[in-house]
C-alpha cells in the first residue's frame, strides 16, 4: 500500500471539509489543517496535554493544550521520501514519563529503514539515536511502519513484503514480510521464536507472512497484538501471537489450518458474491451453505441474503460461528424452515486499511470501551468493532464517512478521538455529554518495576462552582500517586485533562502485581482504572548494540543495571575477535547506590592487513542479567580498499575521538542510558527504478491467486510516484555513486 502517499497530495485526497458522523449523539469537528503528507497520531503517555504528529518528510509536530506548536519537535535527517518511504511510525517508551524517550520508525536511503531514538526535552526532540538499523526496504512500497511497545516491555515493528513479496512463506532470513520484536536497547531477545543464534535465521523475527502490515496496535486491556494488513486481494486484521504465520505470500484470507486467520477482512475495493446452496433456520438461528470453496465471511460481518426460495430468510444478517470454509450461521428470528438459493453479499469497506485504535476512555459511553476504530484510505470510511467477552468480533459498523484519506487514529488526552488523514487535516470525534461526568483516558494502565505512568482527568459539563476530585490506589502496596492526588475544577478549566501521575517502586519478587486507581467526585460516577505493574527483571542497560568504526578508530557505549542489585554486581566485557582491544571497561562494578549511572567501555578497532569490511563482536555478561551481544562493523583503512575513508558519518556526540582516552565518562561521549551509538547509516542511494513516474495498479479478479513475483501493485486510490522530479534525483544519482560499494550485510537485513 502506501503507494498513495504522493498520489494523495498530486490528484487530491477526498475533499470535503467536514466528516459525517451518523449517530446523532456525536458531533465532529475539523481541528487543524495544513499539514501534508500526515502519516501518523500518537498521544504522549505523560499526563500532559500532548498530541504528536508526524508528516513523511520526517517532520515531527506537537499539539498542546489545543494549539499546533510552532517549532518542530524534530525533523529527521537524512530520510528516504520515494514511494511510500519516509518517517511512517511512532512509539513511546514504557517509562516515558521518566526518560522521556520517543522512538520512530523511519526510511534512511532506498537500502535501509531504522528504528530512531529521541529525547523529549521541553517539546523538543533532542540525543537522536539508532537503535536498529539495516531494516530492509527497497525504497518504494510495502515498507510497513508499525511500531510499539507491547506488555512485556520490548519493541516490536512491522515490515512487508518490499513490494517485491520479500520474505515470504519459510524464508526466516529477512525481516521483511514480518513483525519483529527486540529489546529497548536494540538487542535481541533470545526468547523470540525463531531465535537461533549463529544459525541462518534473523533472530528478530517475532512472526510472519505478512504483505503490508501497516500499522499495529496492542489491546489496552489484555494486551494483545493487532495488526492491520493491507491487502491484494482482502484487506486483513490479525490477532498476532509469537510465531504465528500469517500466510502470505501464499494465502490471503483463505488460510488453512497451521496459519492464523484474519479477525476481520474484507474485499479490497469491492464485495465478495456467493451462490447459496442450501440454508435452513432452526431456533432462530441460520445455517447457510455456500458454493464450493471458501466463502471468506468472517464474524461480524454483515451479509445481505436475496433471492433465496423462502423470502422470508432474505434480509442483512450479522456473520457469526463459521463451523466449516463453505458455512456460516447468524442469528434471525422466524419459524424453522429450509430453502436454497439466492445469493449471500458481504459488506464494502474500501480498499486500503489504515491506522486503527482501541478506545480505552470514559469519554465515550460504556458500548464503546474496548471498540476498535479503524480507517479506511481508499473510503474515506472509519469504522467500529465492539468485542464479546471472548474478545471475538461482534459486528462491523461504519462510524463515520468523508473522512478524507485517512491514516490513522488516536484517542486524545481530552478523550475524543483524533482522526489523521494524509492531506493534512485532523477531525476530532466526540460525544454529546447529557450529564457531569468524570472523563479518564486511559483507563488501563502498564507501569513497569521503578517506573512511572500518568492517565488523564476532565470534566464532562461546567461544573459552575470548583468541583475536587480524589485519586485512590488499592491493591499493590508498591503502587503509589504522586501527583494529582487531588484535582480542582470550576468554570475556567473544567475542560482541559488534568494529570494523575503514579509510581511502581522495585519489589523482591519475580511477580506481575495489579492495582486500581480509584477518581471520585462528590454527586459523580466513580470511575476505577486498571493498572499491571510488570515485574522487571535485572538486565544490562546499554546505549548501543549495533557500532560502527573505521579501523584504527575508538568507539565506544555505557552500561548500567535495570535494578538496583541487592549486593555489588560485576559486568564483564569480553571480545574473541583480534579485531577488538577493550581499552576501558572490560570489569564494571555496580551497587545498589549507583546501579542507574552508566559506565563507560572503550574499544580500539584494530588495523589488519586486508581490504575488507568486517564484522566482530563484543560479549557484556553479568552474574544477575541475561547476557548481551554488541555487534560491531569494521570498515576497512587501506588507502588501496575501495571502502578506505567512506565510514558513514555519525554525529560527534556518538562516537569517541581517535587515539587512547583515558578514563572517559558518560559526558564525554555524549550518550545516555540505553543510547545507541550507531550511526544515521548509509546516504540515499539512487536507482534508475526510483526516477520513474506512475505505474499503473494491479486490480486482481474475483477469487485470483496472490499477486506475481514484482508485487508493488496495490489496489489502493491511485499509485506510486517518485519523490522528486527526475532531474532532481538525477543530481541525486551523481552524488550518491561515489558511494555506492560493496557492504556485508549484517543481521537485520
Amino acid at each position: 500500500m502506501r503507494a498513495w502517499f504522493w498520489v494523495g497530495l498530486l490528484f487530491g485526497a477526498p475533499a470535503s471539509a467536514y466528516a459525517t458522523i451518523p449517530d446523532p449523539n456525536f458531533v465532529e469537528t475539523p481541528l487543524f489543517g495544513g499539514l501534508p503528507t500526515l502519516t501518523g497520531l500518537a498521544r504522549a503517555p505523560d499526563g500532559s496535554d500532548r498530541m504528536f504528529i508526524l508528516q513523511k518528510e520526517g517532520i515531527v509536530r506537537v499539539v498542546e493544550a489545543g494549539g499546533l506548536l510552532p517549532a518542530p519537535f524534530a525533523t529527521i535527517s537524512p530520510i528516504f521520501l520515494n514511494s511510500e518511504c519516509g518517517l511512517i511510525g511512532m512509539a513511546f517508551d514504557p517509562d516515558f514519563i521518566n526518560n522521556h524517550y520517543v522512538y520512530f520508525f523511519v526510511t534512511v536511503s532506498a537500502t535501509e529503514q531504522q528504528i530512531q531514538r529521541y529525547t523529549d526535552v521541553n517539546n523538543v526532540g533532542v540525543s537522536p539515536t539508532v537503535i536498529l538499523g539495516g531494516l530492509p526496504t527497497r525504497g518504494r512500497n510495502h515498507d510497513g511502519g508499525g511500531l510499539g511497545f507491547g506488555p512485556d516491555g520490548k519493541i516490536y515493528w512491522s515490515i512487508g513484503d518490499n513490494g517485491n513479496l520479500t520474505g515470504g512463506n519459510a524464508d526466516l532470513t529477512t525481516l521483511a514480510s514480518k513483525i519483529g520484536r527486540a529489546n529497548r536497547d536494540g538487542t535481541v531477545p533470545t526468547d523470540n521464536p525463531f531465535y537461533d543464534g549463529a544459525g541462518p535465521n534473523n533472530d528478530y523475527i517475532w512472526a510472519r507472512g505478512f504483505r503490508n502490515p501497516f500499522t499495529m496496535t496492542f489491546h489496552p486491556a489484555n494486551g494483545k497484538l493487532i495488526s492491520s494488513v493491507v491487502g491484494s486481494l482482502y484487506e486483513q486484521v490479525f490477532v498476532v501471537s509469537a510465531g504465528d504465520h500469517a500466510g502470505w505470500n501464499t494465502y490471503e484470507n483463505n488460510q488453512v489450518a497451521g496459519y492464523i486467520t484474519p479477525i476481520i477482512a474484507y474485499r479490497t475495493n469491492g464485495v465478495d458474491v456467493r451462490a447459496i446452496t442450501a440454508i435452513a433456520r432452526s431456533n432462530g438461528v441460520l445455517s447457510v451453505t455456500t458454493g464450493a470453496g471458501a466463502n471468506r465471511f468472517r464474524r461480524g460481518m454483515r451479509v445481505t441474503l436475496a433471492g433465496i426460495g423462502d423470502p422470508s430468510m432474505n434480509g442483512e444478517v450479522l456473520v457469526g460461528d463459521t463451523p466449516t470454509p463453505n458455512v456460516f450461521q447468524a442469528i434471525q428470528p422466524g419459524p424453522d424452515a429450509s430453502s436454497s438459493g439466492g445469493t449471500a453479499i458481504n459488506q464494502g469497506f474500501g480498499g486500503a486499511i489504515t491506522g486503527g485504535t482501541f478506545y480505552d476512555s470514559t469519554g465515550f459511553d460504556a458500548v464503546h470501551r474496548g471498540a476498535f476504530f479503524f480507517g479506511d484510505f481508499n473510503s474515506g470510511q472509519l469504522m467500529r468493532v465492539p468485542f464479546d467477552p471472548q474478545f471475538r468480533v461482534e459486528r462491523i459498523d461504519v462510524f463515520g464517512t468523508n473522512l478524507g484519506a485517512t491514516v490513522d487514529a488516536e484517542v486524545a488526552p481530552d478523550g475524543n478521538l483524533w482522526i489523521g488523514e494524509l492531506g493534512g487535516r485532523i477531525f476530532e470525534i466526540a460525544q454529546v455529554q447529557s450529564a457531569q461526568g468524570l472523563i479518564v483516558t486511559p483507563l488501563h494502565l502498564q507501569v513497569v518495576e521503578g517506573g512511572g505512568a500518568a492517565i488523564t482527568v476532565r470534566l464532562a459539563q461546567d461544573p459552575g462552582a470548583p468541583w475536587v476530585v480524589t485519586t485512590s490506589v488499592q491493591g499493590d502496596p508498591d503502587v503509589g500517586v504522586v501527583q494529582g492526588a487531588t484535582l480542582t475544577f470550576d468554570s475556567s478549566n473544567w475542560r482541559v485533562p488534568q494529570p494523575v501521575v503514579l509510581a511502581a517502586a522495585f519489589d523482591p519478587d519475580a511477580d506481575a502485581d495489579t492495582a486500581t486507581v480509584s477518581l471520585s467526585a462528590a454527586g459523580l460516577l466513580p470511575v476505577s482504572v486498571g493498572v499491571r505493574v510488570r515485574d522487571q527483571p535485572q538486565s544490562l542497560l546499554l546505549s548501543g548494540a549495533n557500532l560502527r568504526g573505521t579501523e584504527g578508530s575508538t568507539v565506544g557505549f555505557t552500561v548500567a543495571l535495570s535494578n538496583p542489585p541487592e549486593t555489588s554486581v560485576t559486568v564483564s566485557v569480553t571480545s574473541t575477535h583480534a579485531e577488538l582491544a577493550i581499552l576501558q571497561g572490560a570489569s564494571l562494578n555496580f551497587g545498589p547506590a549507583d546501579f542507574a549511572v552508566p559506565q563507560v567501555v572503550v574499544v580500539e578497532l584494530v588495523s589488519d592487513p586486508d581490504m575488507f569490511n568486517g564484522t566482530a563482536s563484543l560479549q557484556v555478561v553479568a552474574s544477575a542479567a541475561p547476557p548481551v551481544r554488541v555487534t560491531v562493523q569494521i570498515q576497512d583503512d587501506d588507502p588501496a580498499s575501495p571502502d578506505a575513508g567512506l565510514l558513514d558519518a555519525a554525529p560527534d556526540d556518538q562516537g569517541i575521538p581517535d587515539g587512547t582516552p583515558a578514563d572517559l565518562g558518560p559526558e564525554d561521549l555524549g550518550i545516555t542510558p540505553d543510547a545507541a551509538s550507531i550511526d544515521g547509516g548509509p546516504a540515499d542511494d539512487a536507482s534508475a527504478s526510483d526516477l520513474g513516474g506512475l505505474e499503473p495498479d494491479a486490480q486482481a479478479p474475483l477469487d485470483s491467486g496472490p499477486s506475481g513475483a514484482d508485487d508493488s501493485g496495490c489496489a489502493c486510490q491511485g499509485s506510486e510516484r517518485s519523490s522528486g522530479s527526475p532531474i532532481g534525483l538525477l543530481l541525486l544519482l551523481g552524488l550518491a555513486l561515489p558511494r555506492l560499494r560493496p557492504r556485508k550485510p549484517n543481521r537485520t537485513s
